[in-house]
């Protein structure tokens, strides 16, 4: 009976070890991964589940005015003892922003706590067994050997096979500013760091968002990106801005960014935006929501979701939009569809869009 039980803790001890080794990794804690399209946060105090963070209103019940706030162009409240009004644009004013990681405040300098790096430290709770005869064969002894290595694999992988959200890794060291080597022999998700040591302010400095960008070829709407690529102090940074300048009844086309949700705001003139979020109770259908923004105004778009900004007014407008990523990424809707490399066949586009290949050839002249 001492051999049996000798042997059978070594076969916990050892697998309970391997098991130890692989469940402690490091993981980054990040707010959770939007798990739906959009989570409406419901303001109510008096709700009967208490959740870390905004519970969601139903998907059917959103409306446009969710992703709306009105008013960034006015003054807030001066705070008490200061000489400085805030005004905040966070969740509990504009609920749209819920699972988006996103809130806007005009405020002097102050610090928010980074995420934190933590170490996941697995409990296995173990229930013992003991036979209930000491007549001991070794045929018993493999049996309760697999029985204790089966048993503590079972728990273990329970508890270890827990979800995972995927984030942008969090920043291990204090800045790590990108590195512009196309020739480098490593390739990374992001940018490789230069030597914190040689950094200096022009990594953290971007000049010229007071002037517009250049405007795309016969769409009237000019773009100037401030990203990793323009400020390598952004790198790990998970932020990056944009202003656009919109030429009278210009259109910023159908499009989506596929690494990070939008926030813009007016700062000139009248914006009509359009968001598609997909309709829970159609699958073929999407439901727009739509608001014309005027100074001061911002909206919210959730990261991968079809949008469109269009200028309704007879005079220029300008916003600004900021985005949670380095590097938001962007995709056209119809060049992507119609201008592709190689092109989409035309029996494919032919039947996705009910039309002919003649239609189908004169659409891909206008987006060549």
């Amino acid at each position: 009976m001492s051999m049996c039980i000798t042997m059978s803790m070594w076969w916990f001890i050892t697998t309970l070890a391997i098991a130890a080794f692989f469940c402690n990794s490091l993981v980054y804690a990040y707010d959770n991964n939007p798990l739906q399209d959009i989570c409406v946060a419901v303001s109510d105090s008096h709700a009967p589940v208490f959740v870390n963070r905004k519970i969601c209103k139903d998907p059917k019940l959103a409306t446009a005015n969710d992703f709306y706030f009105s008013g960034l162009n006015v003054s807030g409240n001066e705070v008490p003892g200061f000489v400085f009004a805030v005004k905040t644009v966070d969740v509990n004013n504009m609920p749209g922003l819920n699972t988006r990681n996103f809130f806007y405040s005009w405020r002097p300098g102050t610090t928010t706590p980074q995420k934190s790096l933590l170490t996941r430290a697995k409990n296995v709770h173990i229930t013992r067994f003991a036979s209930h005869t000491f007549l001991v064969v070794w045929k018993k002894i493999i049996t309760m050997m697999m029985w204790w290595f089966i048993t503590t694999l079972a728990i273990t992988a329970f508890f270890y096979n827990s979800p995972v959200y995927a984030y942008d890794n969090n920043p291990l060291q204090d800045i790590c500013v990108a590195v512009r080597d196309s020739h480098s022999s490593v390739f990374v998700n992001g940018k490789i760091c230069k030597d914190p040591k040689l950094a200096t302010p022009n990594d953290f400095y971007f000049s010229g968002l007071n002037v517009s960008g250049n405007a795309a070829p016969k769409s009237g709407v000019a773009v100037k990106l401030v990203d990793v690529n323009s400020m390598p102090g952004l790198n790990t940074l998970g932020i990056s801005v944009s202003r656009l300048d919109f030429e009278p009844l210009s259109l910023f086309p159908l499009h989506a960014h596929p690494r990070a949700s939008a926030l813009i705001t007016i700062l000139e003139g009248s914006i009509y935006v359009g968001l598609f979020v997909p309709d829970p109770a159609n699958f073929f259908k999407s439901r727009l929501f739509s608001k014309i923004l005027n100074p001061g105004d911002v909206f919210v778009f959730p990261k991968g979701l079809i949008h469109f900004l269009y200028n309704i007014g007879n005079k220029k407008a300008t916003s600004l939009i900021y985005y949670n990523s380095q590097n938001p990424g962007v995709i056209s809707i119809p060049n992507s569809i119609f201008a592709s490399k190689p092109p989409v066949p035309d029996d494919v586009l032919a039947k996705g869009f009910q039309l002919n290949k003649i239609q189908i050839a004169q659409l891909r002249k206008k987006f060549s």
